[in-house]
């Protein structure tokens, strides 16, 4: 609910909002305290049509116009730097990367509700209505709904468990990364910390471990309860397979990670992961380990390019341990790794066959994805199988056609050609 804020009718318009032209922080939050006003930002791109529309259709409303020229200092920041007006890209682009740096930016138009100290009240995106507009305008100034307001709350300890966990999502939304971790430790501090784990684990805090896994540690007890209790633990969550995903994220990022990769790069001497697995095999079980101990192998030997090496741990983990190809990101991996290093890194009959295999059974999950269906077509041509492959390759590109997908259906008759010539596609 916004509370003693009056949203004004929409009105004919006369008079827009008037954006003003200082580019300095500075002097911005001191005419800020100085008018006691907060401070509004759009942010735009100069392709943007959404940000046009606001333009004309919003910003140019006079009851737009009269609220926020009342209550805010308002900015109109280009974030691109495409224009020939090189004062323009000196000032705006300049300001406006300081801006987005701070408060964070994921599509254009972007708007930052900000106070006379600079800290940010609410974050919003998109094209809204003029209403809509002036109520994300009365969200941002109500206490009882900014971030702001709801941080002197939680740092008073006047949050209860909902809302705390709702605070840091949404201050992690808002791209304050900082106080979002200091919002989830004080939950994690006042809901989690020395209680039963049975009495917290239901689906309502999926999204502490989802969005702030940094709070934990592998050996931590609501962990540990969680590996030596997997089947009440899925059930409280509500959700199946939920404590083995967890437990071997969490073995990984703890225990392979700091051993054998550092700055996103391979480190460490990979023979030395038996004594690593052995080590957790004795705190957790030997499937953990070993699942752990290939996967490291595999991300190891992938970014050292050493694909003999990678191919040999990657077909063992998923044939040890198999990949869910209903789920998207395990659809992806098995597509992408078939499609980018065993068709183009290796001859071996035998990962020829078992990637035919999984494309198969990957088609059954979705038969219609002509991605899918061009990487089964490139791993049965290279197999021996041409006209197969060609025939999948055509089945690829009446659906790539069917969905308008030039750029694909481009490609897609040029591999069949190379197909029906003989020619290598990888």
């Amino acid at each position: 609910m916004i509370m003693g804020l009056c949203v004004p009718a929409i009105a004919a318009n006369a008079q827009g909002i008037g954006f003003h032209p200082v580019r300095n922080w500075d002097q911005l939050k001191k005419m800020a305290r100085k008018e006691n006003k907060l401070i509004f930002f759009d942010i735009y791109a100069s392709w943007c049509g959404p940000c046009k529309k606001m333009d004309k259709e919003v910003y140019a409303d006079s009851s737009v116009g009269q609220y926020m020229n009342e209550r805010f200092i308002s900015i109109k920041l280009q974030a691109d730097s495409n224009t020939n007006d090189i004062q323009l890209l000196n000032s705006d682009y300049a300001f406006a990367s300081e801006v987005t740096k701070q408060f964070g930016l994921d599509g254009f138009p972007c708007y930052y509700f900000v106070d006379a100290e600079g800290r940010l009240l609410y974050r919003s995106e998109g094209f809204q209505l003029p209403r809509e507009f002036l109520k994300t305008a009365a969200f941002a100034q109500d206490a009882t709904t900014n971030l702001v307001g709801r941080m002197q709350k939680a740092n008073n300890a006047q949050m209860d468990k909902k809302g705390l966990l709702q605070l840091a999502l949404d201050l992690k939304k808002a791209k304050q990364q900082d106080a979002a971790l200091k919002v989830i430790k004080q939950y994690k501090k006042r809901f989690l910390d020395g209680q039963p784990p049975f009495e917290i684990l239901d689906k309502d805090i999926l999204p502490v471990f989802g969005e702030f896994s940094e709070i934990f540690h592998a050996k931590d007890q609501l962990i540990t309860y969680i590996f030596l209790n997997k089947s009440l633990s899925d059930s409280l969550m509500d959700r199946k397979g939920f404590s083995t995903t967890l437990i071997d994220f969490f073995v990984n990022r703890d225990y392979m990670v700091p051993a054998f990769f550092r700055n996103g790069k391979a480190s460490g001497d990979i023979a030395s992961i038996t004594d690593l697995e052995k080590r957790i095999a004795a705190e957790f079980d030997a499937k953990t380990a070993r699942k752990a101990a290939t996967q490291a192998k595999c991300s190891w030997y992938e970014l050292k390019k050493d694909y003999p090496r990678f191919l040999e741990a990657w077909f063992e983990k998923v044939d040890s341990f198999g990949i869910d190809m209903k789920d998207p990101y395990g659809a992806l991996e098995i597509n992408n790794t078939i499609y980018e290093i065993v068709l183009t890194q290796t001859n071996d009959p035998v990962y020829l066959k078992k990637s035919i295999a999984y494309m198969e059974a990957l088609l059954k999950v979705d038969p219609d994805s002509y991605s899918r269906l061009d990487t089964y077509a490139s791993i049965l041509y290279k197999n021996g199988q041409k006209q197969k492959a060609i025939e999948v390759e055509k089945k690829a590109l009446a659906l790539a056609a069917k969905m308008k997908d030039d750029e694909n259906v481009k490609f897609l008759n040029e591999t069949i050609l190379k197909m029906e010539k003989g020619e290598p596609i990888w």
